[in-house]
């Protein structure tokens, strides 16, 4: 296991540091490591897919919640479904914006 501090897992995935401190406080992505007396948060470089697959969906506005969901899926069918339901809201949206133009 390879740990690398906050700040460098946060320019190797794309993610800031503020989001990752986000994202251990509601579980979506908890550091491999705390250091218990300074609390500095080191990450496994093998969560980097994990924080790839967080920032893609996010910047496809994706709510947290759903994302944990696709995350924790153990059954492809349901990540797909999880991924049709976000693409339906994200048109219903487009469509609604679309209108207001």
């Amino acid at each position: 296991m390879i740990l690398v501090p906050i700040g460098r897992f946060s320019k190797m995935t794309r993610l800031s540091v503020k989001a990752l401190r986000l994202y251990d406080e509601i579980g979506l992505l908890t550091p491999a490591q705390v250091d218990p007396a300074s609390g500095y948060r080191y990450y496994d470089l093998g969560q980097a897919n994990r924080a790839e697959a967080v920032r893609i969906l996010r910047s496809v506005d994706m709510p947290l919640d759903d994302i944990r969901a696709v995350l924790e899926a153990d059954n492809p069918e349901l990540v797909h479904k999880h991924l049709v339901a976000h693409r339906e809201r994200l048109a219903e949206r487009l469509a609604a914006q679309e209108r207001m133009m």
